[in-house]
Order: structure tokens, then sequence, then C-alpha cells
């Protein structure tokens, strides 16, 4: 599969791009915008095919030939839209105090339940409480 997929990759362009999936009986899908974790419809959660996509900046280009569980894909870029930077910085310091909430939490945890473990402590409550 991958010498047809080769093959078909290196004819590929911008321009014939839709004719050469055409010819070779490929389907072409589409997505609205995506980022590095999205589901694509009909070919599910490919990373490396994400990320190709995502580093393309300039409408009509294409990525190279990338494998997934499924096959192998080729995307054209044909809208790109950057990153809108006024919002991240509005909501990094917040992102930033929940990843170090989320931490602090994790150590918190981890020292207590070593705590427990260490610690020396005999049950004798049976003693007291006796009914």
């Amino acid at each position: 599969m991958k010498p047809i997929a080769d093959s078909i990759s290196q004819q590929v362009t911008s321009k014939n791009f839709e004719r050469i999936a055409e010819e070779n009986d490929l389907q072409i899908k589409h997505t609205n915008m995506i980022t590095k974790s999205s589901y694509i419809r009909d070919i599910g959660k490919v990373i490396n095919l994400n990320e190709a996509i995502l580093n393309l900046k300039e409408p009509g280009k294409i990525t190279k030939l990338i494998k997934g569980e499924n096959g192998f894909y080729l995307a054209k870029l044909i809208e790109y839209k950057a990153p809108d930077m006024n919002t991240y910085k509005k909501k990094f310091e917040s992102l930033k105090q929940n990843l170090v909430t989320q931490q602090e939490n994790k150590n918190y945890n981890e020292w207590f339940e070593h705590a427990k473990q260490a610690a020396n402590i005999k049950d004798r409550r049976g003693k007291f409480f006796r009914l």
C-alpha cells in the first residue's frame, strides 16, 4: 500500500489535488478548523496528521504523506487562522494557576500517602470503644 501512496503523493500538487484524488478513487474529507488533538470526522484522531496540517501556514500547501492506523493521508490547507494571542494572554495566568494548583495537590497527596505508609500507627480503638 505504501508504494502506491508514495507514487500518488509525488504526483499531487495544490492545483491537481482534487483531480488526482478522483482519478485514483480516493476520498476527500473536509473539516473545520482543527487543533493538535482534534477528531476529524470519518478519519479519527491522527495526531501526526493534525500536526502536519497545523505546520502548514499557507493556504494551498500540502502535507507530506502521513501514515495513520487506517491508511495514508495527504492534506491540503484551505484556510489558515493564526492563534489569537490576545485571548491566550488573557487566559494564560488562569491556566498557569490551574496547573500549579494541580501539581501542588498531586505533590501533597503523594507526600500524604507516603507519610501514612511510613507511620507506625496501631489502631486500638476497639479497646476503648466496645459496645
